[in-house]
């Protein structure tokens, strides 16, 4: 009995130490027995034991113990457990394993063991809710933060700036030592011609070598101590090139956000901008034209009431007679008022309303300015004009002159004319061949016959000009209607237009291609025409080989690129430059071909020549040695390899190369916990509120079929708020069409559809003028999710500044071109030793390219040799050279007579940079003036001195017989009267009467030819005192016909005293002769000082602004008829018969000589029976 008590006490020990190890566990312990049915399946399991723990997560007592497990726990059959429980009973194999267990409104997670105990199993389980709980917070917010990443590297790669992401590293001390790279997009990572993964880790100074000597790495530390953004623009220098950033820096943990924009092309176009005021101010104060811009005043009702003078060169401000200064901001009608009256201001105005080109030439005269000018005007902007004239008053006054001499042969000087203007190329005289005519309408025009042909025709077609003249063009040139010139020739023919056309010709001889012009000159037509052939092959040639080169080198993955050699003054090789590159090379500095195309090679590569290339280089374009080598690139920024080969190409170096630098993996980051996430998430929101482009991203809103219909806004930026005028929250409660339909007009949202869809990044510049807004946009969509994030920036500045240039450029073309000066800028060219051997056109305006019959842009680029080659013979190239080397401005004349061109020029050089401007005037006509003047002179100089001759006979060898004639008579009369009957005694009366008036004639003719043959010196005469001696003269005459002579006071002239009282003496003498015998003759002679347009008197335009003393003389005889006032001025021209009032004809005759004699005008005014007036203008 004392063992059985024993054995009892120790198994109730055990159980109490076992309650106390179970009840001790965290982990809830149940044991279980199973219940089987009859067949011996299992079918429940009944509690055994359960501690604490298992009591208290499941909400038991001991009171389960002994009861079935299902009616307690039935939620274990439904999930699954009973099952793995049974499997552990039977099997004997173990099970561990995590699963939820529905408790009510809970879903709870526990960790399970279950381990086979007897006929039953023992589990053990942890309450693993919460954990699980945790579990899947950190699972969602890694998931939150991926997609927080992929957000933020869709901003960094769909924006347009650069965006790194800085933290700083510090000393001991607490100072900034430097910045690392945590995050960088691939418009930054480009920059630099790495990929992302190469740079985030890195030093910045490393990345971006100089932000130290730029001072970016003070403005980093400022912002990442004070916590103070910044922005600001700034000059970086990269990679041997540079350009203008504008950055922001925001703070972000203990570093910051730089966002950096590339603005070099708004600093370019500031610079451009200004280069060409500098460019247009040279050449409106070197052109030879007065040079004025004006805008267009308008009153309340629109109409165009004044001009505001915006600009004026230096010749404007010469020919007004004023200073630049004092033309700048004032009105047109005030500094010149009668611009009305001259027409000038219709002119400006109708180029304003039309748009169309003005041609004047006018005389204008104020009382201050008297001269002709030569006006063109041309629009400029939507009010604005540009008006380029010259003082044309020489010419003008010289043309005048020889109006009347010059009628006679114009027709032949512009057939001259015309032939001189082609004779470069080949001319033909051409004279139509017609069907006989039908009523009054010319015959048809069948062929036309050659009557003229220079030497150039044989050149060009092989046809000999002798014997093609009097031949038909059909018989010359039998494919000539073919080809569309018959045609050509008779619409010329037609019209009087002149035509210009090029066509193929052929023929069994002759093919090729012509350029034709043709001109009418009366009932002829005038042909020049040029074989252009050669340069039609050459073009096309040209032309294809070029696109064939860069079609094969862009298309190649190797890098390719054609160096031409640069010299220095010295003529020493300094260097290369890129004459052709592919694409390939041109993306290593993030540039394009077109950009590189021209550039010096240290330009973007500053350290190729401490690599050794340039020397490599250099060697194969001197030796002509090829070369195969290898090289580690590692300046500049880059760290590659290259396999480089390079050979003489031409004057020129090819150089090709590929790259096998194995490319670094980019380094995946590790996702963080919720610190990382929130990181990450202040990156985001430091990146899309640093930057200065809006960044929005969307997903997308699709109807039952899938289709896209709108997007939802999920993220927008504190720039997108400024650029489209609506608050943040605003734009997210709504969606994309909903706040801006316009996006399906301007096609954006087709283009986000697209990128939503293919996932392809798309980029585009557009004018959006939609839902309230007007600005150009830079946009960028790049997929993200279903949907996409958009980076846009507000371009407007920069297309206006493009505008702004283009405008510019354009107004500079406009007043080159409509200058009269010829204008052209001359780049040097050098041979291989560095002489300027020739010059390049790289500006020509249309008055230059007309001398050779072209437009500026075919001569612009041209060599000066290409279209003038005699320049470089005759002495210009000289001229221009000295300027070039000297930098000494020249003026000079030239008489241009080579390469088919006689023009006689005013030539102004300047040096100008690198360059030579050059302006020229064309004065020819004015030196054909001249030249016709000087032979009109000696002319003149021949008729005087025929006409002195006369006077000689007139006086000595006509009156002698006369003087025998009278002496005879008289001895007739005196000795042998008486012998004579009454008839011989009329007829002796007679003849002595004839010859007495012979005499008088010959004295009348004598003086006539004195008075337009001679002239004394010009002096003042006072003309009262001179009158007074006429009358005393006439004193005899006066007291015979009882006259009244008043004679009011006279101004001093300028004149010849003897012709004057000559004048005076015919007038006075006439009133005396044609008086009325029922009145008393009476003469009054007055006079004033007046201008030429108020006289009066019908004056020549050049006149109306001049003063003269205008003197009438008034009678009160017998008049004359008004219709017979021209013609009493005839010489021997009389209106009553002899009988009735003596005289020769020959006294009026000699006062309108003497009136021109003077440059002066007389007109004479009567009436029948009530008297008649002679006024006399004589300049004063």
């Amino acid at each position: 009995m004392l063992t059985d008590s024993t054995d009892h006490q120790s198994l109730a020990e055990l159980t109490e130490q076992l309650d106390g190890i179970l009840n001790a566990s965290l982990n809830g312990i149940i044991t279980y027995e199973s219940v089987r049915d009859q067949t011996g399946q299992i079918i429940d399991f009944k509690f055994i034991r359960l501690n604490k723990a298992a009591k208290r997560m499941l909400g038991l007592t001991d009171a389960v113990i002994g009861e079935p497990m299902l009616d307690q726990l039935p939620g274990v059959k439904e999930g699954g457990l009973f099952d793995i429980f049974v499997q552990v009973v039977d099997t004997g194999e173990p099970a561990r394993f995590e699963t939820p267990y529905p408790d009510g409104d809970q879903l709870l997670w526990y960790d399970m063991a279950v381990v086979k105990l007897a006929d039953g199993f023992v589990i053990t389980f942890n309450d693993i809710t919460l954990a699980r709980q945790n579990q899947q917070a950190l699972e969602e917010q890694s998931r939150a933060s991926k997609r927080q990443a992929d957000l933020l590297n869709s901003v960094l790669d769909s924006s347009a700036s650069g965006i790194k992401a800085l933290e700083a590293v510090r000393d001991e001390a607490g100072r900034v030592d430097y910045f690392k790279v945590i995050a960088i997009n691939k418009v930054g990572a480009a920059l630099r011609g790495k990929s992302v993964g190469d740079l985030v880790g890195k030093r910045a100074s490393d990345v971006f070598p100089g932000i130290r000597e730029h001072g970016l790495f003070d403005q980093y530390v400022r912002v990442t101590e004070t916590r103070e953004p910044h922005r600001f623009e700034t000059w970086y220098e990269l990679d041997g090139h540079g350009i203008w950033l504008d950055i922001t820096l925001s703070p972000f943990y203990d570093g910051l956000v730089v966002t950096y924009t590339d603005v070099t092309e708004q600093h370019q176009a500031a610079v451009q901008k200004e280069r060409q005021a500098n460019f247009l101010n040279k050449l409106l104060d070197a052109s030879s034209n007065g040079i004025v811009a004006e805008r267009a005043i308008r009153n309340a009702e629109g109409d165009i009431v004044d001009f505001l003078v915006l600009s004026a060169n230096q010749q404007a401000a010469t020919i007004s007679q004023s200073t630049v200064d004092a033309l700048v901001g004032q009105r047109d009608l005030e500094l010149h008022p009668n611009l009305r009256e001259s027409g000038l201001f219709d002119a400006f105005v109708k180029t304003i309303e039309t748009g169309q080109p003005q041609v004047v030439e006018t005389y204008y005269d104020d009382g201050r300015l008297s001269q002709w000018l030569n006006v063109n005007t041309r629009k400029l902007a939507d009010e604005e004009l540009v008006i380029t004239f010259s003082n044309v008053s020489a010419e003008k006054y010289a043309q005048l002159a020889l109006e009347q001499a010059a009628a006679a042969n114009k027709a032949q000087a512009e057939l001259m004319h015309t032939m001189l203007d082609g004779a470069i190329n080949g001319v033909l005289l051409l004279e139509p061949i017609r069907e006989p005519a039908t009523g009054n309408e010319p015959g048809a025009v069948v062929d036309f016959r050659i009557l003229a042909a220079n030497r150039a025709v044989e050149q060009l077609t092989g046809a000999d000009p002798v014997q093609a003249i009097g031949r038909t063009m059909q018989d010359v040139y039998p494919g000539y209607r073919q080809a569309g010139f018959f045609a050509l020739y008779c619409e010329t023919l037609a019209t009087g237009e002149q035509r210009r056309a090029e066509n193929y010709y052929e023929d069994e001889v002759l093919k090729g291609w012509f350029e034709v012009s043709s001109v009418r000159q009366g009932e002829q037509v005038v042909l020049t025409f040029a074989n252009t052939t050669e340069v039609r092959r050459a073009q096309q040639a040209l032309k294809q080989a070029a696109a064939d080169l860069q079609a094969v080198i862009d298309r190649s993955p190797t890098g390719i690129f054609v160096f031409s050699p640069v010299y220095d003054e010295a003529g020493r090789h300094v260097d290369f430059r890129f004459k052709t590159i592919n694409r390939m090379v041109a993306a290593m500095v993030g540039q394009t071909p077109e950009v590189l195309t021209g550039a010096i090679a240290s330009a973007w590569f500053t350290s190729y020549r401490e690599t050794g290339l340039f020397e490599r280089y250099r060697y194969t374009f001197d030796t002509g040695e090829e070369q195969r080598f290898s090289i580690h690139y590692d300046v500049d920024g880059f760290d590659l390899w290259f396999d480089v080969h390079a050979m003489k190409f031409g004057q020129d170096v090819l150089v090709t190369f590929t790259n096998f630098t194995d490319l670094k993996q980019a380094q995946l980051a590790v996702e963080r916990q919720a610190a990382e996430t929130k990181r990450q998430a202040d990156l985001l929101d430091s990146v899309l509120n640093s930057s200065n482009s809006g960044i929005m991203s969307f997903e997308a809103i699709r109807n039952e079929e899938g289709a896209i219909v709108d997007f939802g806004y999920v993220t927008v930026n504190q720039a997108s708020e400024q650029l489209v005028g609506y608050p943040v929250d605003f734009i997210k409660r709504h969606t994309l069409l909903n706040l801006f339909p316009g996006n399906v007009e301007s096609g954006l949202f087709a283009m986000y559809v697209n990128t939503t869809e293919t996932g392809e990044p798309t980029r585009t510049e557009l004018h959006y003028n939609h839902d309230g807004l007007d600005f150009w946009i830079d946009v960028s969509a790049q997929k993200l999710g279903d949907g996409f994030v958009v980076t846009f920036s507000d371009v407007s500045a920069v297309k206006r500044a493009s505008q702004l240039i283009e405008r510019s450029a354009v107004e500079l073309q406009t007043v080159i071109d409509t200058s009269q000066t010829g204008i052209f800028l001359f780049s040097p060219v050098h041979d291989k030793s560095g002489q300027v051997v020739d010059f390049r056109f790289r500006v020509a305006n249309r008055q230059l390219a007309s001398y050779v019959g072209q437009d500026p842009a075919a001569v612009v680029g041209a060599l000066g040799s290409t279209w003038f080659p005699g320049y470089q013979s005759n002495g210009l190239f000289d001229a221009y050279h000295k300027t070039y080397v000297t930098g000494e401005p020249q003026r000079f004349d030239f008489h241009y007579n080579t390469d088919g061109i006689d023009v006689w020029l005013d030539i102004l050089t300047t040096k100008m940079g690198d360059e030579v401007l050059v302006t020229f005037g064309d004065y020819t006509p004015l030196k054909l003036l001249q030249q016709q003047l000087q032979a009109s002179v000696v002319d003149l100089q021949r008729s005087n001195r025929n006409l002195e001759q006369f006077a000689y006979v007139a006086s000595h060898d006509l009156q002698e017989p006369l003087r025998k004639i009278q002496a005879f008579g008289d001895i007739i009369q005196t000795k042998y009267v008486g012998v004579m009957d009454a008839e011989g005694v009329d007829m002796i009366r007679r003849m002595q009467s004839a010859a007495a008036r012979m005499q008088v004639l010959i004295k009348d003719v004598l003086a006539y030819s004195r008075v337009a043959t001679k002239r004394e010196e010009v002096e003042p005469v006072e003309l009262n005192p001179l009158i007074d001696d006429v009358l005393i003269d006439l004193e005899t005459a006066i007291a015979d016909k009882r006259a009244h002579i008043q004679v009011h006071p006279l101004p001093t002239v300028p004149g010849d005293g003897l012709q004057l009282r000559q004048l005076f003496q015919n007038l006075v003498s006439n009133s005396l002769k044609f008086t009325r015998p029922d009145q008393m003759p009476e003469v009054i002679i007055t006079g004033q000082m007046v201008r030429g347009k108020h006289a009066g008197l019908p004056v020549s335009v050049a006149d109306e602004g001049r003063w003269f003393c205008r003197i009438d003389v008034s009678d009160n005889g017998i008049g004359f008829d008004p219709r017979q006032a021209d013609r009493i001025f005839q010489v021997f021209q009389r209106l009553h018969g002899r009988s009735e009032y003596q005289g020769t004809g020959i006294g009026l005759a000699i006062v309108q000589k003497v009136v021109e004699n003077h440059h002066g005008y007389i007109q004479a005014d009567g009436r029948p029976g009530q008297g008649a007036t002679f006024s006399i203008l004589l300049p004063a």
